[in-house]
């Protein structure tokens, strides 16, 4: 089972990569590598439009937006996973976020600038009716107790996740494998799946802001699996297809299998 998680970068008419330029670039690469489970973040209505209109047909989305409304361009920013309908199965899904108050929509407690927020799908694979859950999430860029916070509240969630399930713990989490944040998320069950994995490409730094990548730079996207899950081959994506990024941030992918 392939699994992938991109930060899509936000729309922005700032940008000097416009969506325009790359959603094209963005659809190509997605439909090629196929994943069964795709968690995304920073995508806006419009882009994952364009999403759900250019990937193959079989691709199904759940989403909600992180209840924010400044009146900034990228204000409504959705936590977004699309999934392959011809090989698993949505069970359940819930939204939360990343506050003292994680069922508040909207809420933020711990000095961010904007609401964060993750998701918690469960799926069932069709080729065997294995069940197994997936957290998405993408943590606050610049506020460090909140993203320390933020770890400790996503291990809580995992740890509820019943421990005989298969668990994916995927996003930007804004900071690298050397931070409390990352530790506080490793130590307890869940481990780095491009660390683990059987095969696994050229280490990269993820946010790449539309250029080659440095491979000393810092991998602040994860796929986290918890002991079930075999990591078969794990991948940090350095493809610009006809010469565009599609995003700031490189995909990180895993083939695991359960």
């Amino acid at each position: 089972m392939r699994v992938v998680s991109y930060n899509l970068r936000f729309a922005s008419e700032n940008d000097p990569q416009p969506w325009s330029r790359r959603r094209k670039p963005m659809i190509t690469l997605l439909t090629e590598l196929g994943p069964d489970v795709l968690g995304t973040e920073e995508g806006l209505d419009h882009q994952l439009a364009d999403l759900d209109a250019g990937l193959p047909a079989s691709y199904r989305r759940v989403s909600e937006h992180r209840h924010h409304d400044d009146g900034s361009e990228n204000a409504q920013e959705y936590s977004a996973i699309f999934y392959n309908s011809e090989t698993v199965d949505l069970i359940d899904v819930s939204h939360a976020w990343l506050s003292d108050t994680p069922e508040v929509p909207g809420s933020r407690t711990w000095g961010t600038h904007f609401p964060r927020m993750f998701s918690t799908v469960r799926f069932r694979r069709l080729a065997d009716g294995r069940t197994f859950t997936v957290i998405t999430t993408h943590v606050d860029h610049e506020v460090a107790t909140a993203q320390l916070k933020s770890a400790q509240l996503l291990r809580q969630r995992a740890e509820a996740v019943d421990h005989a399930e298969p668990l994916l713990v995927m996003g930007d989490f804004n900071v690298g494998e050397g931070s409390e944040p990352y530790a506080i998320l490793t130590c307890g069950g869940l481990r780095d799946a491009y660390l683990t994995a059987a095969e696994r490409g050229p280490r990269l730094g993820t946010f790449n802001n539309y250029r080659p990548p440095d491979p000393a730079g810092e991998r602040i996207d994860w796929i986290l699996v918890s002991d079930h899950v075999r990591v078969l081959s794990a991948r940090i994506l350095d493809t610009a297809p006809g010469g565009q990024y599609p995003s700031d941030h490189l995909p990180v992918e895993a083939v695991v299998d359960f």
